[in-house]
């Protein structure tokens, strides 16, 4: 009797994995469940030419309140296709699409109020192209790009306010050239020349002069 008992306390802990024929050997629906016996994870599994049962086609996760959590794509066992997530509200969370197991194209993330936070593009896994940040009113913050997960290119940067914060460019994931600063109230504060990632000349502007016409103070 002890014996029993203590088999079916170790089951209401634990989730519960089963298999559904789907009246082929080389097929099978897999469902993983909630203690509470409320579906988990589905699927379906497909056997492959080392006779190993891989993923395919669509897959679901779910919340503990059967909402829809994830919702992905396989192929052979690996993530190709869209990909979704979800927030326990039924907001979305994440979406993107992957190639043989890596991010590839836009992908996009939002908070809890359906806001859009954050816009990425990717090849191969790695960040490649535009990368978009804002705050959750909506308000750009971030703009720039990336080459092979390396900052490139111009960058802009913004306060919540909407006036410019910061704006310069990487060369190789570094900082080069010249990079401006603003206050929150737009007028200009400093500009910076850098060379590979160090500052080589820096100058600040006194706040007190109209916007964008500071007097330069060179600093060392």
């Amino acid at each position: 009797m002890l014996k029993v008992k203590a088999n079916h306390l170790w089951v209401s802990f634990f989730i519960i994995f089963f298999w559904v024929s789907c009246g082929e050997d080389n097929q099978k629906m897999f469902e993983s469940k909630y203690p509470d016996d409320t579906i988990k994870e589905t699927g379906l599994l497909v056997k492959g030419e080392t006779g190993e049962f891989l993923r395919e086609g669509e897959w679901k996760t779910f919340f503990n309140n059967g909402q829809l959590k994830q919702k992905k794509v396989y192929s052979n066992g690996n993530l190709n296709g869209p990909f979704e997530a979800l927030f326990k509200n039924g907001k979305q969370r994440e979406s993107g699409n992957y190639v043989n197991n890596e991010k590839n194209g836009k992908w996009s993330t939002w908070n809890e109020s359906g806001q859009l936070l954050q816009e990425i593009e990717y090849a191969k896994g790695r960040k490649n192209g535009s990368y978009t940040i804002f705050s959750p009113e909506g308000q750009k913050l971030v703009q720039g790009e990336y080459q092979n997960d390396k900052k490139a290119g111009n960058w802009f940067r913004w306060f919540s306010n909407g006036k410019q914060k910061e704006k310069g460019s990487y060369q190789n994931g570094r900082k080069h050239g010249t990079w401006y600063r603003w206050d929150e109230d737009g007028k200009l504060v400093e500009d910076l020349n850098y060379v590979k990632g160090q500052v080589s000349n820096k100058k600040s502007y006194n706040r007190n002069t109209s916007q964008g016409h500071g007097r330069p103070q060179q600093m060392r």
